[in-house]
């Protein structure tokens, strides 16, 4: 649509909601910059069926990393853009697949945006938001199963491979704060511009942080994929 040569491949939370057919200011404001969007439904995602929702079991974390990277390839091999041009955002469990391809062999993409990220799928077992309760156990598998540390980034971040806007609300009663200011601990320097929102929890909601949030990434995307 806005063929300048750039893009921001996206990936939905969840992780078993899905990509509605529905106007997405995020979408809109992104083109209105030049930036081709291209939105992800990995395994797991729910509105193509019972067999590709219960693909992702025993497997988050990999599985949806495989399938993002896939698009991206496919981003790249249909001409859109390049790895030079292309970064990659997500929230909550997308952050997770989103750290989870920038710590991959060779990320194909100048850099990341994860907001309010997953980032220790075991660590997810010991939160008690209900909505969450139960998604380790049925989509990793259960407790002590080594898939836990295959998917989780917090094990990877040292092989992070390139650089990440990464914002998070301290008040986030689904996925700890704790969790991404480990991340930052263990990243390799300069790689992670870090940011928190006092007081936002798991979404940010005041129109000062949604406004601080779409500044910051803009900054960010300006600075290491350029915009159209």
């Amino acid at each position: 649509a806005a063929g300048a040569g750039t893009a921001l491949v996206m990936v939905h939370g969840g992780p078993t909601d899905q990509w509605r057919v529905e106007f997405n200011p995020r979408i809109a404001y992104w083109w209105s910059r030049g930036v081709d969007v291209v939105v992800v439904d990995p395994r797991g995602t729910t509105g193509h069926g019972r067999e590709f929702a219960q693909a992702l079991r025993g497997g988050w974390g990999v599985y949806d990393v495989v399938d993002v990277r896939a698009a991206i390839d496919y981003v790249h091999a249909a001409g859109w853009a390049s790895p030079s041009t292309t970064a990659v955002a997500g929230s909550s469990s997308g952050g997770l697949t989103v750290l989870g391809v920038l710590c991959s062999a060779t990320p194909p993409v100048a850099a990341g945006v994860a907001t309010y990220p997953v980032s220790d799928l075991a660590a997810l077992l010991d939160v008690d938001h209900r909505y969450e309760a139960h998604y380790p156990l049925s989509l990793v598998g259960p407790v002590g199963d080594p898939a836990y540390d295959a998917g989780s980034p917090m094990m990877h971040i040292g092989r992070l491979g390139a650089p990440l806007l990464l914002l998070h609300g301290t008040d986030d009663p689904v996925v700890p704060i704790e969790q991404s200011r480990r991340l930052v601990a263990g990243a390799p320097d300069g790689l992670i511009d870090y940011h928190e929102f006092e007081g936002e929890g798991h979404g940010f909601s005041a129109p000062a942080s949604r406004r601080r949030e779409f500044e910051l990434v803009e900054r960010f995307l300006r600075a290491h994929i350029g915009l159209g």
